[in-house]
């Protein structure tokens, strides 16, 4: 891997340069996959950040990112200058950010209108594929999940 600049927090512009961002547990710091020589063997599926396109149940189109591969626990989208988290794990976190995303485009929102989410990301990464999913705050992460990295 090339000596490159690691980031504390990802920002929108960030993504938009790389489509996928991996987060080294030696530093706790994240950066930029260019191909896939700059993916260890030992990688961690939660560690990847992907570039990703969302979709609420009523159209809402909204970007951001995916945290992990399989199991994914949590988003982030771009809102204005902000990165709101959506965290299965922290759910009560989720409806104060949920409120803060109604702050900001002036909907009302609630759990329901985030279940589920529609994501594709949009990887621009030559031999790399792009993934569909779903990411769903009404159900919870089963132990089995948790445990599945």
């Amino acid at each position: 891997m090339d000596i490159k600049k690691g980031k504390e927090y990802l920002t929108k512009q960030d993504l938009q340069q790389h489509s996928i961002w991996i987060e080294h547990d030696v530093d706790e710091l994240t950066y930029a996959v260019t191909g896939a020589e700059d993916l260890p063997e030992n990688i961690g599926l939660n560690d990847l950040r992907i570039r990703a396109y969302f979709i609420t149940p009523n159209g809402i189109e909204l970007n951001g990112y995916i945290i992990g591969l399989k199991n994914i626990y949590c988003i982030a989208i771009f809102l204005n200058d902000e990165v709101i988290y959506l965290n299965k794990n922290l759910y009560k976190d989720c409806l104060i950010a949920i409120e803060k995303i109604n702050k900001i485009t002036g909907k009302n929102l609630s759990v329901k209108d985030f279940s589920p989410l529609k994501f594709e990301t949009q990887i621009d990464i030559k031999g790399f594929k792009n993934i569909q999913g779903e990411f769903d705050l009404s159900k919870p992460r089963t132990d089995e999940e948790r445990l599945d990295f």
